[in-house]
């Protein structure tokens, strides 16, 4: 791992007070930016913002509560908007907009995200 280069797994730390954090997976059909099961946003005391809905993966449409959080990305925090979703964490396009996403698709291949910069 180097510069702005990552490689996966990795954690997303969710600044709170205590600190704390959740390994995750990318899901390239989320267009959201993260979700998290709802006792680790509880834990973290994220702030609620509403409610949403989306329609997932098996054609369903699902009505979710949205948090605000915040993740070290870049080296920076920067302010996401979480979904709660009792499975496994995800971190979907939005959060990886602007990034080159690329994986090595064999057993144990590596997985690298990598900020764009243009210019």
């Amino acid at each position: 791992e180097s510069g702005r280069t990552r490689t996966l797994p990795y954690f997303f730390w969710i600044l709170t007070p205590e600190g704390g954090g959740a390994p995750i997976v990318i899901d390239t059909g989320f267009t959201g930016h993260l979700t998290l099961p709802t006792a680790l946003i509880d834990r973290l005391a994220l702030s609620w913002k509403g409610r949403s809905q989306a329609l997932i993966a098996d054609g369903s449409i699902h009505i979710f509560d949205e948090y605000i959080g915040i993740v070290l990305w870049n080296g920076e925090a920067l302010t996401v908007e979480v979904a709660a979703a009792d499975t496994t964490p995800l971190v979907g396009m939005g959060l990886l907009r602007g990034h080159s996403l690329r994986v090595d698709v064999v057993e144990n291949g590596a997985v690298k995200i990598e900020e764009l910069v243009y210019g």
